[in-house]
């Protein structure tokens, strides 16, 4: 690995190592601009987002709760305004018959 001034002859020396550094960086350059060039021309900027649906059912209202499955039927253990609210009071649970559920005003907890 000599510079083009030694024409391969002689140790490598600091002016080789100068040399190299500025064409390996060079090179680099130009190959990264390429790439970019073409990712911007293939594709826009962004891509839109998939929308994610609601996740409360469309109903004329009702509570989110926190129901405890008890075998023969279903016990109300708490209500919250939000979904929210009920998963971050259901967070820490490790029953596995305790879930978190949107419920209808009028409608009966099955």
């Amino acid at each position: 690995m000599t510079g083009p001034d030694k024409g391969g002859r002689g140790p490598i020396g600091p002016d080789d190592i100068d040399w190299f550094t500025r064409e390996a960086t060079d090179g680099l350059r130009r190959m990264v601009g390429q790439f970019v060039e073409s990712q911007l021309r293939d594709k826009p900027i962004r891509e839109p987002r998939p929308t994610r649906p609601d996740p409360a059912p469309a109903t004329d209202g009702g509570v989110w709760a926190i129901v405890v499955d008890d075998g023969a039927s279903d016990r109300v253990h708490s209500l919250y305004a939000s979904e929210l609210d009920a998963l971050r009071a259901n967070a820490d649970n490790v029953d596995p018959r305790r879930t978190v559920r949107f419920l209808v005003f009028g409608e009966p907890v099955e």
